[in-house]
């Protein structure tokens, strides 16, 4: 497995095989097997991902969200997820949090959620990137 980095600066970091500046996410998208998010919030990542970014990434494609929930819009997440855009969610972070115990979310049958528990190691999103990379070799 080949893991590419989008960061603001676009600078090497070991963990990834490749890094590139945010500005080319999108010709990034539809090479991508697994989406992961872990960028903080900030006025430039606030409903970063729109439709047609979900729609670029290939119909088997995994979105995991470790960083901030307002990188996308709930609803707009919902929408991609219930028409199977992208094969399956894995969500430990919200737009609006907590989630109601009778959000849509908790339906589908596409989505895996985590009780926001990655925000609290720092670690633990790399961790996460290492396994995803074994488990992909």
């Amino acid at each position: 497995m080949n893991l590419i980095g989008l960061s603001k600066s676009g600078q090497n970091k070991d963990e990834f095989d490749e890094i590139y500046t945010i500005e080319s996410l999108e010709s990034t998208l539809p090479n991508a097997d697994i989406v992961i998010n872990a960028l903080p919030e900030t006025q430039e990542t606030i409903h970063l991902l729109k439709k047609k970014h979900f729609e670029l990434m290939k119909d088997e494609a995994l979105f995991i969200n470790i960083g901030r929930g307002s990188i996308v819009k709930e609803a707009l997440l919902i929408e991609v997820l219930k028409s199977r855009v992208i094969r399956h969610a894995y969500l430990d972070v919200f737009e609006n949090e907590p989630l109601k115990p009778n959000h849509e979310l908790y339906e589908l049958d596409n989505v895996t959620i985590t009780a926001h528990i990655t925000g609290n190691d720092y670690e633990a999103k790399y961790d996460l990137l290492d396994i995803f990379k074994k488990q992909s070799s």
